[in-house]
């Protein structure tokens, strides 16, 4: 371990000789120290920090190709992909969300019934 630490913070200043750039390491290896214990999932994180920019050039780019119109993403007719894309990302994200609710409505239905099953009435 200290072998790998040492290359990337050898890296890291040979990278732009500077050791702003090893701070940054230091930095990120201890940011991700704290991801792992706190158990954060690295990936997406990895993976916005990789496509971010991409991505906003993207979007500025389609955004001056509408005019700055944001319908350019939900047009049905003229762009079913991005419309497509953009209804299976909102699934992606409502799914979760409806399943802890349906969850939540069926303890509370579960309770209600142990509830009154407890408290019957002697005949």
């Amino acid at each position: 371990m200290p072998t790998i630490a040492l290359l990337c913070l050898t890296g890291a200043y040979a990278d732009g000789n500077s050791l702003f750039n090893v701070g940054v390491a230091l930095v990120s290896g201890l940011v991700g120290y704290v991801f792992r214990k706190v158990d954060i999932p690295h990936a997406p994180i990895i993976l916005a920090l990789v496509l971010g920019q991409k991505l906003e050039d993207s979007l500025a780019n389609s955004l001056s190709v509408s005019g700055g119109n944001w319908l350019i993403f939900v047009d049905p007719v003229r762009h079913p992909i991005s419309f497509g894309l953009m209804m299976v990302s909102f699934i992606f994200i409502l799914l979760p969300v409806m399943k802890a609710v349906l969850r939540h409505i069926n303890r509370r239905k579960m309770s209600a019934v142990t509830c009154s099953a407890n408290h019957t009435v002697p005949s």
